[in-house]
């Protein structure tokens, strides 16, 4: 009988070590599970916070760039409307002056006279006073005008070279009409 108690006392032993084995098996996988869970939770959190922080600062750097955007636009427009009205302003008084006196004239021959003088002190002021804001081309006529008027000794006579200044001045009339309603 000693030995089947003993016996039984080492089932009884043997069960509550399985036991306590089991348990604390189950314990330890227990803690196991709620530190990983906590860990993946606190990773999920910190990668949804870093993943929404990405997306607003892209966010927020696209709308900035679009206000960027538009202000410069805006100026931009306003820039242009700016020196459109001194376009218009210069187209203006050039039509002015050149409605006032006749600056070419055609003779009986075919050819034509340019008033150079009258030019330079109407017409030319007007231009060269806002030069900067004309188109590359009118600037090209006006400069090629103010070169050839300079340069009559080239000519074999004095109705040639003013035949070609009132043919360049009918050019750049005629380019100031077409930029005037352009802008118009």
């Amino acid at each position: 009988m000693y030995k089947y108690v003993i016996i039984i006392n080492y089932e009884v032993i043997l069960s509550e070590i399985i036991l306590l084995h089991r348990r604390g098996k189950r314990a330890m996988d227990s803690a196991w599970i709620a530190v990983i869970s906590g860990l993946g939770a606190s990773a999920l959190t910190i990668s949804g916070t870093l993943i929404t922080n990405i997306l607003k600062s892209k966010d927020d750097q696209k709308k900035d760039q679009e206000a960027r955007d538009w202000s410069v636009t805006e100026a931009t427009k306003v820039e242009r409307k700016q020196k459109e009205e001194k376009e218009f302003h210069i187209y203006n008084e050039f039509l002015k002056a050149i409605g006032e006196i006749q600056y070419v004239e055609e003779d009986y021959t075919g050819l034509f006279f340019f008033n150079l003088e009258q030019y330079k002190i109407n017409v030319r002021p007007i231009l060269f006073r806002s030069l900067h804001y004309l188109p590359y081309l009118i600037i090209e006529k006006v400069r090629g005008l103010d070169f050839v008027s300079q340069k009559r000794e080239l000519y074999a006579t004095p109705d040639e070279w003013l035949d070609d200044l009132s043919q360049m001045f009918n050019e750049l009339v005629t380019e100031i009409e077409r930029q005037y309603k352009r802008i118009g």
